[in-house]
């Protein structure tokens, strides 16, 4: 999954249900501004889990994506990609 940001649109969610990676896309000259997602922070962002997680649900991700994504935050843990209070993940970000 990634949130993708364009010089005309503000930051969406893409592809929810791909939870094996994440990232920020930023494509041509789009501004560095997540909107509600979360912030930068020098080469990667850091995405807040509830904002990932209504966007989700608001593209209409099955039942079950609830469970695989609490799973990804788990996995997320274990390599320091997740935020001590537990609130933000970490993303790469990728110019486009």
């Amino acid at each position: 999954m990634y949130v993708r940001v364009t010089e005309t649109e503000p930051a969406r969610l893409i592809d929810p249900e791909a939870l094996t990676s994440l990232s920020v896309v930023l494509v041509g000259d789009a501004p560095r501004d997540l909107g509600d997602f979360g912030s930068f922070d020098g080469d990667h962002a850091w995405l807040g889990v509830p904002a990932l997680r209504q966007a989700a649900h608001a593209a209409g991700v099955p039942e079950t994506w609830d469970e695989q994504y609490d799973g990804m935050l788990a996995y997320a843990k274990t390599k320091g990609w997740l935020s001590s209070s537990g609130t933000a993940l970490r993303a790469h970000v990728e110019q486009q």
